[in-house]
């Protein structure tokens, strides 16, 4: 990917970021959440009627998809708000702001086999072994996350294309005692293995004696070099700078 790409998809993503953020600010957790799950592309274009409009296109889950297209949602109303507050102001003879914003579903990553592996999902439903804790997770490239910092920190893995377990079952324990806990991360980076955690009460409330005990038990079973936590807050804003600074550590155990 040339330079320019680069910095397209980075300008994409900052606008995609600060929507979430803006969401977050104003209470639209339930917006936020479908936003958050998205891949967005962003550019300016001429129309004959309005002038100089921004178009968004935003890539999401099916959930998205259904909540964006039914206009009388109030996330609808809400994520075209946020995205009308983040973005640059154009000349345009629309009264306020020109931003059209063009709902897809995803697109999948396929193979030759790929219809035996969604033939295979059809079939096991909701079974998998990732957690659910949360009543509506987060749906991003596949994997379920509870709180728009966990996908911020994804996103940031992603971007480096380092290996992780995200919120995956682990079976721990001693004989007679076996619990199954699921860490936030479990990330494989030069051959180590790290665990990281997203605390913060603003996304995980109450689960700070949980969260220590379930890292205490797989730290038990050896293997894990580096494990430490990252406050939620800086996760969301600075998930590159979170992940930069867990993978050197890392690395250097």
């Amino acid at each position: 990917m040339n330079d320019w790409k680069l910095a397209k998809k980075r300008e994409d993503e900052i606008y995609l970021a600060s929507a979430v953020h803006f969401l977050l600010q104003g209470g639209d957790e339930e917006a936020a959440r479908l936003l958050i799950s998205c891949e967005s592309e962003t550019w300016r274009e001429h129309d004959q009627q309005y002038g100089e409009c921004w178009f968004v296109r935003l890539r999401g889950s099916r959930q998205f998809y259904d909540t964006f297209t039914d206009y009388k949602h109030p996330a609808h109303e809400a994520i075209d708000l946020a995205f009308r507050a983040v973005l640059p102001r154009v000349d345009s003879g629309y009264e306020g702001h020109c931003v059209v914003i063009q709902p897809h579903a995803s697109l999948v990553e396929v193979d030759t086999d790929w219809r035996v592996k969604l033939l295979a999902d059809a079939e096991t439903g909701d079974t998998h072994n990732q957690n659910s804790y949360n009543s509506k997770p987060i749906v991003y490239a596949g994997m379920r996350f509870s709180s728009p910092p966990e996908v911020e920190i994804a996103k940031a893995l992603d971007n480096l294309g380092v290996m992780y377990l995200p919120n995956c079952l682990t079976r721990v324990g001693s004989t007679g005692n076996r619990q199954n806990r699921f860490p936030d991360f479990l990330i494989c980076y030069r051959g180590k293995w790290g665990l990281l955690e997203v605390d913060g009460q603003t996304y995980h409330s109450g689960r700070a004696t949980e969260d220590h005990e379930r890292s205490r038990l797989i730290e038990k079973h050896g293997g894990i070099a580096y494990f430490t936590r990252f406050d939620a807050q800086r996760c969301m804003k600075d998930p590159e700078g979170v992940v930069q600074e867990f993978l050197e550590i890392l690395g250097s155990k």
